[in-house]
C-alpha cells in the first residue's frame, strides 16, 4: 500500500472532504500574551491523533525568540500513564497574529492552527484544515476551556453558532473526557 491510499487511512475519522481548505477569518488583533497558559480541551472533531486519550490540555509558553512552545499533555485510556509532548507555534507571518504552523517532536504531524475565536479568559476555538493531494482536505477543530470541566452551555451554543456561520460543521464534534484528571 503506497501513497495517497495510505494517507487517506492514516486519517482515520477526520473530516475527510472534497476541494480545497476554506477560507476561514481568524482574529485580527490576536494577543498571544493573553493567550499564553494551560486551555483544557473540551470538544474536538474525532481524529486518530488522540484516540485513547482523556484529560487533554495544552499549554502555551512564549520563548524569547518569538516562537511558542506547547506542551501538549493527555493520560491514556489503556495505559492510565501521563503523557506531555512538545511542540513550537511558529507565526505564519505579522499580518496574521493568530495563524500558526504547529510542529512536534515524535510522530504527530505539524499542520496550521488557526485561534478563530477566544475571549481569553473562558473559551477558544482552534481550527486546522490541510489540503491532502490538491483533491481533498482534512479539517480538525477544538473547543477549548481555562477550565477542566469545560465551557457552559451558553458558552457552546454561542461557538456552535460562531462556527455553524464559518461553515464549520459542529455535528463532527464529540465532548473530550476530562473525568478522573489530576488537578
Amino acid at each position: 500500500m503506497t501513497g495517497p491510499l495510505q494517507v487517506l487511512l492514516l486519517l482515520g475519522t477526520a473530516s475527510l472532504l472534497q476541494a480545497s481548505c476554506p477560507t476561514i477569518p481568524i482574529i485580527a488583533d490576536f494577543d498571544i500574551n493573553r493567550y499564553a497558559g494551560t486551555w483544557y480541551e473540551s470538544e474536538r472533531f474525532d481524529n486518530p491523533f488522540e484516540w485513547y486519550t482523556r484529560c487533554v490540555s495544552d499549554t502555551y509558553i512564549t520563548r524569547e525568540d518569538g516562537s511558542y512552545t506547547v506542551l501538549y499533555n493527555r493520560i491514556g485510556t489503556w495505559t492510565g500513564s501521563n503523557r506531555t509532548t512538545e511542540g513550537t507555534l511558529d507565526l505564519f507571518d505579522d499580518v496574521h497574529p493568530g495563524q500558526f504552523r504547529a510542529s512536534f517532536a515524535g510522530w504527530l504531524p505539524s499542520g496550521n492552527y488557526y485561534v478563530i475565536d477566544t475571549d481569553y479568559d473562558n473559551y477558544s476555538i482552534v481550527y486546522s484544515c490541510s489540503d491532502v493531494y490538491g483533491f481533498t482536505h482534512v479539517e480538525l477543530a477544538w473547543i477549548m476551556s481555562r477550565e477542566r470541566n469545560g465551557v457552559t452551555r451558553r458558552q457552546r451554543s454561542k461557538l456552535y453558532s460562531r462556527l455553524s456561520s464559518l461553515g464549520i460543521d459542529t455535528t463532527q464534534f464529540i465532548e473530550s473526557d476530562q473525568t478522573g484528571c489530576d488537578a
